[in-house]
């Protein structure tokens, strides 16, 4: 299972910079290795005024026990760059393939039902499920599982059920 974590930063000055991104992505990379095996890592420079940048981390990877120490790691490693994170949302990430394969087999069933040839109804309900399958399996669904944020220097986490019931 694949997880993502969405860190939001606190806004520095200057321009949007392709090249700073790139060095803070492999910087992340090469110090996550210890806690994750770290499948991708984008950072976003939004600029939102005149020489105001708004950045946001996002780093996907396999699934841990517990995701806590990867935000801290991260923490640390942004603050050594002076970047400031503010907020993290850990999410699961799943794919649909389940749901396209059940979809696209319906689908074929219904169109070669109509034919009312069983052997092309039959035919047309697995070729509609693998298509199915294939498309659902490039779609991905994200479930929040984690949200973080600091308060005065220390992290705050909730579970979303949690946040949900509240």
């Amino acid at each position: 299972m694949k997880k993502q974590l969405v860190i939001h930063c606190n806004n520095y000055a200057g321009l949007p910079s392709e090249e700073r991104c790139h060095t803070l992505q492999n910087y992340v990379k090469a110090h996550l290795k210890s806690l994750c095996t770290v499948k991708d890592v984008k950072l976003h420079e939004t600029q939102i005024a005149k020489d105001l940048i708004y950045p946001e981390l996002v780093i996907q990877y396999d699934s841990v026990n517990d995701d806590f120490p990867i935000i801290e790691k991260l923490d640390q490693i942004l603050l050594e760059i002076g970047i400031s994170a503010i907020k993290a949302i850990v999410s699961k990430i799943v794919s649909r393939a389940v749901e396209g394969a059940l979809g696209g087999g319906l689908l074929g069933l219904i169109a070669g039902g109509s034919s009312r040839n069983s052997n092309a109804a039959l035919v047309a309900t697995i070729i509609g499920g693998l298509i199915g399958g294939i498309i659902g399996d490039s779609i991905e669904k994200q479930l929040p599982l984690l949200v973080a944020w600091k308060e005065h220097g220390r992290w705050n986490t909730k579970k979303v059920p949690e946040i949900i019931q509240k």
